[in-house]
């Protein structure tokens, strides 16, 4: 039945833009930094199998970038506005079940494939030391708003990531610098270089990311919806008999 094939592209668009445009903001907003510093440029490592970024390492990361919460508030934002928009015979029951399906979603564990595809367990830590500390949730929840407004126009992959990056601010570009500056010459090291490695993937890594996310919440919404097709079923046959019995209206 064509109105049970309930597709929501829009919310996995905008949820997924988060992360890969703040990592590209990263990218932007060390630019200047790293020009400044005398540590040379290091070539990415490449990730083996012994070495990938771990589950508990990219949780840490999403956690200190505020994605898993900001992901979950436009995921149910942009799931009511899903429902004001849903056929007149569609059980509010069914729609709450999509929604809490939806909200559920354990997001490091989805996407920890792509991530440990580009990025060793060094890049992590490295990652996770920018956002440590008052500074770097700074740096984190200021891009936040703009990243946001990003995603709701609906750019996608590095698209999205790239439109961040013409955009940068001075003062994002600041905090990144005053952040790097705050390290030691060994975790300064580790910073530039976990950018680095990220420069060397964050286009490819961005589309796999926006690629496997939208893929996945769309699956997750059909297979919830399978659940209830009798139900659906139902309430649509359950509507069309009441419409049909209804007399028509005398002009």
């Amino acid at each position: 039945m064509a109105d049970r094939k309930i597709r929501i592209n829009f919310v996995s668009r905008i949820c997924r833009t988060l992360v890969y445009v703040c990592f590209c903001a990263l990218v932007s907003e060390t630019g200047s930094a790293q020009a400044a510093s005398s540590t040379a440029p290091v070539p990415a490592p490449a990730v083996t199998a012994e070495s990938p970024i771990t589950l508990d390492q990219l949780r840490k990361l999403l956690d200190e970038l505020h994605e898993v919460e900001q992901t979950r508030a436009i995921t149910q934002e942009e799931a009511e506005r899903q429902r004001a928009t849903l056929p007149p015979w569609f059980p509010k029951s069914v729609w709450d079940a999509v929604e809490q399906k939806m909200g559920s979603v354990d997001i490091a564990k989805v996407e920890l494939p792509i991530y440990q595809r580009y990025l060793t367990s060094e890049t992590g830590d490295g990652l996770i030391l920018w956002f440590n500390g008052p500074l770097g949730q700074q740096l984190a929840e200021q891009v936040m708003s703009r990243r946001v407004a990003i995603a709701e126009t609906g750019a996608q992959g590095s698209k999205a990531a790239q439109t961040y990056i013409d955009g940068a601010t001075q003062s994002d570009k600041g905090i990144a610098s005053a952040r790097l500056n705050q390290l030691g010459p060994t975790d300064r090291e580790r910073a530039i270089k976990a950018v680095q490695a990220l420069t060397n993937s964050w286009k490819t890594m961005s589309d796999d990311l926006a690629k496997l996310y939208d893929e996945y919440v769309n699956n997750l919404v059909q297979t919830e919806l399978a659940k209830h097709s009798q139900e659906l079923a139902a309430a649509q046959q359950a509507y069309m008999r009441k419409s049909s019995s209804q007399p028509a209206r005398h002009q």
